[in-house]
């Protein structure tokens, strides 16, 4: 048997990787037995293959560097935005897959639920329309959002703000619950905004990065709190320069 162990009298000499006994299939490759075999094969083979010690050392690196990447994927997405250019969406969601860790260890549960389950997909979505939500697929233009539409926004991110910051309050050990999830409600307000090409998108990310200066800085995430810093007069410069661009049309 080619899995067999050797003897223990026997002159050869042993293996590096842990050996293990792999029985004949009873039945064809994907018989549930030969998979298990396999599975079991592959737990003993490859801890040696890639030492668990390089594993580590390799998520150490990456819990240092990964504020910093962030930091400097969120600047470029921003000012792609405030470009009108299509690439800041794809590039959205490589900052929402690099902040997972951040926030993670700074224990901002709402802000990373924030960019799982609205970042993420809303990058999507704001890739797709942007790309094909124009009519006769022009260039989507910058409009104004209604004042039902914005009143909406505001009595949801009210509401999600201190429901969501009680849950968060008495069931986690979350960092400024109420705070945290205020930011987390008026994000995604504010992206949605984004994804629609509506200017007070700006506006909404104004007091959003205010807040997130704050937060970032209590928990001591100075490179995101230097980001959001930044973002505040970015969105100052991201208002003026769709406000320039906007057609003389009425709100939609």
């Amino acid at each position: 048997n080619l899995y067999a162990p050797a003897s223990p009298l026997s002159p050869r000499k042993r293996s590096p990787f842990r050996v293990c006994r792999v029985f004949p299939p009873p039945k064809p490759s994907y018989h549930p037995v030969y998979l298990a075999n396999a599975a079991s094969l592959t737990g003993c083979v490859l801890p040696r293959l890639i030492p668990m010690d390089l594993l580590s050392d390799i998520w150490n690196l990456w819990l240092y560097v990964d504020e910093p990447i962030g930091t400097v994927l969120g600047l470029v997405v921003v000012w792609f935005l405030i470009r009108q250019n299509v690439w800041a969406w794809p590039l959205g969601v490589a900052y929402v897959i690099v902040s997972i860790t951040v926030l993670w260890e700074a224990r901002l549960y709402a802000n990373l639920l924030l960019h799982v389950v609205g970042f993420l997909p809303l990058n999507l979505y704001g890739w797709y329309y942007w790309l094909f939500g124009a009519k006769d697929r022009e260039e989507l233009p910058v409009t104004r959002a209604s004042w039902s539409v914005l009143a909406v926004l505001a009595v949801l991110c009210g509401s999600a703000a201190v429901v969501l910051g009680y849950y968060f309050a008495t069931q986690t050990d979350a960092a400024y619950p109420f705070w945290d999830n205020g930011v987390f409600a008026m994000s995604l307000a504010a992206m949605w905004l984004t994804a629609r090409k509506k200017i007070e998108n700006w506006m909404v990310w104004f007091v959003v990065n205010i807040i997130s200066v704050a937060l970032y800085s209590l928990q001591g995430l100075g490179g995101y709190a230097i980001l959001y810093a930044i973002y505040i007069g970015m969105a100052v410069w991201g208002y003026l320069t769709w406000r320039r661009s906007m057609p003389e049309t009425v709100t939609d």
